[in-house]
């Protein structure tokens, strides 16, 4: 069967979707219990605050976010 390139980025954004379902409610669990650690009381300031965490752990980690970001991505490792 022959999939056109509409069919193939249709089948994409599905999974892509998928994966979103999938993680959202972990990572706002996540969030709410970073937040009550830190002190912060909503999304902007949890997150402005999780920079500096993301930082530190690059430095613990030897490698950037991003860099990490890049390899989910090549090793297909999406939810």
């Amino acid at each position: 069967m022959r999939h056109d390139t509409r069919d193939l980025e249709r089948i994409q954004a599905r999974s892509r979707a998928g994966s979103l379902r999938k993680l959202t409610p972990g990572l706002v669990g996540y969030l709410v219990g970073f937040a009550a650690i830190v002190g912060t009381n909503n999304i902007d300031d949890t997150v402005e605050a999780l920079t500096s965490h993301v930082s530190n752990d690059e430095i613990a980690r030897r490698t950037t976010f991003a860099e990490r970001v890049r390899r989910r991505r090549i090793e297909g490792k999406i939810a």
